[in-house]
């Protein structure tokens, strides 16, 4: 009888399921955010380790 005469406790059980999955798709799009930003620091390092590899050999030979 409570749960006719009050229609909160249905809002706020819609809020909280709400709320968890916006939680919930906001943690998987931070995740998937820092993911992407590891891989692409990755490249960038080993891009930067050929670089300085390749101007070492150039300069050593030059020498």
């Amino acid at each position: 009888m409570e749960d006719e005469s009050n229609p909160w406790p249905s809002f706020v059980d819609t809020f909280s399921t709400v709320l968890c999955i916006f939680i919930f798709l906001m943690l998987v799009f931070a995740l998937n955010n820092m993911i992407i930003m590891y891989d692409n620091s990755i490249k960038v390092y080993k891009a930067n380790i050929e670089n300085k590899t390749k101007s070492t050999a150039q300069n050593s030979g030059a020498n």
